[in-house]
């Protein structure tokens, strides 16, 4: 009802549209023409996916602010499922201003990613191209199923459906665990802590916002972006473990150190005040990015040991490679390597190899 609220308004028995809500049902509207080639709305690909009066009529009042939030939704994870990186559905969002991007040209979008106007052109058509008119009306028709509460394979939907074990929008939503994503109503739906938060904390309180079928966000992920982005620094204490501090810069961020009592002595815990919190907030998609490309580096990541992998571990490991080359070559994280040299006999502990 709150979402409800800030969405819609009633006046005189007629809804009214807020400028956002507006801005969008009409740049989708625009992005369907470029995709059909002709004009197109979505309430004609609601009637014609077999919605009755009244289903469509909630869709287009009462739920139209969850309706508009699951196509954002559907509309990411299936451009990211098939183009593997989120940049296609970043420059797509900018250049038709839709769930809450302004409408860029391609210019200004080609200065913010360092390539040239119609490198952005490029991509748009590309991405368009990857959309077909098909896949267009199921992501709507799974979105609007999504707001109704209806499972989407109950649905009759003739000539625009398609067969459950063919890769589709509908097994987006429904079936695959699909990357994490900080979607418009997950950022709406997140209250920020006024008290300081440990990473674990902070993570936790996103991942709890996540659709279920999303992966989690990892806490490794957010604190190597700070990490790389100066503001956390890496060091070794008396008894050998590796753990991580903030440094100058990040302390100047909100970033900071305290000792908790613990049953045999002190741990030193790192916090993030309600300042540092708004700036990984502020800095979500390039966090997102980086677990993106970690996983795509690590897609052996989870996956059993083979014989010939251990050998193949055991013979870099033994020519002094770093565990990140490993990783690398092996197509893991340096934290599976880790476990796996400590499992293999050849470090007793996970932060004896560098």
């Amino acid at each position: 009802k709150n979402l409800y609220r800030k969405a819609l308004k009633h006046t005189r028995g007629f809804v009214v549209l807020n400028n956002e809500l507006r801005d969008n049902i009409v740049n989708l509207n625009v992005l369907l023409k470029d995709v059909f080639g002709e004009e197109r709305r979505i309430s004609s690909i609601l009637k014609a996916g077999n919605f009755s009066q009244e289903q469509v009529a909630y869709l287009q009042g009462e739920g139209l602010y969850d309706f508009i939030q699951n196509i954002d939704f559907a509309l990411r994870v299936y451009l990211i499922s098939c183009l593997s990186i989120s940049k296609n559905c970043e420059i797509l969002y900018q250049r038709y201003g839709l769930f809450g991007y302004k409408k860029q040209t391609l210019e200004n979008i080609g200065t913010q990613y360092g390539v040239s106007r119609e490198r952005i052109r490029q991509i748009q058509v590309k991405t368009i191209r990857t959309l077909k008119k098909d896949r267009l009306k199921k992501i709507l028709i799974v979105a609007a199923c999504r707001t109704l509460n209806i499972n989407a394979f109950d649905m009759p939907l003739d000539n625009i459906w398609i067969p459950e074990d063919e890769c589709s929008a509908v097994n987006i939503v429904y079936k695959k665990k699909y990357p994490f994503l900080m979607t418009a109503k997950m950022l709406s739906d997140y209250v920020p802590a006024d008290t300081s938060l440990s990473i674990s904390e902070f993570v936790k309180r996103l991942n709890n916002l996540k659709a279920d079928n999303m992966k989690k966000l990892k806490k490794r992920t957010v604190t190597d972006f700070l990490i790389n982005a100066g503001l956390l620094e890496e060091y070794t204490n008396s008894v050998g473990m590796v753990h991580k501090r903030p440094t100058a810069l990040g302390l100047s961020f909100g970033i900071f150190t305290e000792e908790h009592n613990a049953g045999k002595g002190t741990n030193t815990v790192t916090l993030y005040n309600p300042e540092a919190q708004k700036y990984l907030i502020d800095n979500i998609e390039a966090i997102l990015r980086l677990q993106e490309e970690d996983a795509s580096k690590a897609e052996l990541q989870g996956t059993p040991w083979k014989p010939d992998q251990d050998e193949c571990l055991v013979d870099l490991f033994q020519k002094n490679a770093s565990v990140a080359e490993i990783a690398v070559a092996l197509k893991r994280t340096p934290v599976g390597i880790r476990a796996r040299l400590k499992r293999l006999g050849l470090i007793e502990h996970r932060s004896d190899a560098e």
